[in-house]
């Protein structure tokens, strides 16, 4: 059975998408890279192909830079969807499918089990804000 299709981007953004989360560096491949990604996150897209498409860089070469500033882009796609994750729970009521569907999870189980990993808990439990 298919997952039904991710909310739109307009019913996915929490305040966090909002407001300035960081100061402006785009000095650095990781810094780029995560902006992609949580572009990218908005419309249910992870890939590291598209991410490397969107830069204008070969796989081989986002990966290359990304590995020279110490980090992978599993690392970078795992922690923005923590993040987005959190902002989604606390600042929707989504559920958890559709929430695992917009951050690009094929598998609300997947999602289930990512968050649960580092969160220790799973994303239905996450919902009190008092958890999180």
């Amino acid at each position: 059975m298919t997952n039904p299709t991710p909310v739109s981007r307009a019913q996915s953004l929490t305040f966090s998408d909002v407001g300035v989360t960081r100061q402006p560096s785009p000095d650095t491949t990781v810094w780029l890279v995560t902006d992609t990604v949580n572009l990218r996150l908005s419309d249910g897209l992870s890939d590291l192909e598209g991410t490397a498409r969107h830069l204008r860089l070969s796989v081989r070469t986002l990966q290359r830079r990304l590995a020279d500033e110490g980090t992978n882009y599993r690392t970078i796609l795992a922690t923005e969807r923590y993040r987005r994750a959190c902002a989604l729970l606390q600042e929707t009521e989504h559920s958890i499918t559709d929430i695992a569907l917009t951050l690009g999870y094929d598998y609300t189980e997947d999602f289930t089990r990512a968050f649960a990993k580092i969160h220790g808990c799973p994303p239905s439990l996450a919902r009190n804000p008092a958890v999180l």
